[in-house]
């Protein structure tokens, strides 16, 4: 007598989102550049032989073809694709598709949401590009000298803070 595995589980996806894994969801710069990775994914099938061997595609939430997937076995990475445009506060949802080679094939479906954040992509500036101050030399210690004042274009509108 011959014990067959059938193929009787379906896959399991999951995330390990980029840069923090702590996030709810993956993080992604307005500027990244092409092969940058956004998120880590692992698929898992208890099932022996072929029915436990999967197959992972992107099938759905990539508009604009700004991801791609590259698999190295059992690991799987979404990252930036060439040509990515992001826009800041774009949100996408993908979704992954994880199918064994089981007959007839079990698949599982898993989504994953990707924020675009602005970054750093400008620096601060200041308020002036010089500043001149006047201290009497029998000023006490710990006497203001000076507000400098400077605004972070990136900051999302919040105003300056004086120094």
């Amino acid at each position: 007598m011959n014990l067959v595995d059938a193929n009787n589980h379906p896959p399991a996806i999951s995330f390990r989102y980029l840069p923090d894994q702590t996030q709810p969801h993956a993080v992604v710069e307005v500027g990244a550049e092409a092969g940058a990775s956004v998120a880590a994914i692992t698929v898992t099938d208890p099932d022996q032989g072929k029915h436990g061997r999967t197959r992972l595609d992107l099938v759905s939430g990539n508009n604009g073809n700004n991801f791609r997937l590259d698999t190295f076995g059992s690991l799987s990475v979404i990252r930036v694709a060439p040509g990515a445009r992001f826009n800041p506060s774009d949100v996408f949802n993908l979704t992954v598709r994880a199918t064994d080679l089981g007959s007839p094939p079990r698949s599982a479906l898993a989504s994953l949401a990707v924020v675009v954040d602005a970054g750093n992509a400008r620096p601060p500036a200041f308020e002036a590009e010089i500043y001149a101050a006047t201290l009497s030399e029998d000023a006490p210690v710990g006497t203001s000298v000076l507000a400098v004042k400077a605004a972070d274009p990136d900051d999302r509108g919040r105003t300056g803070k004086e120094k």
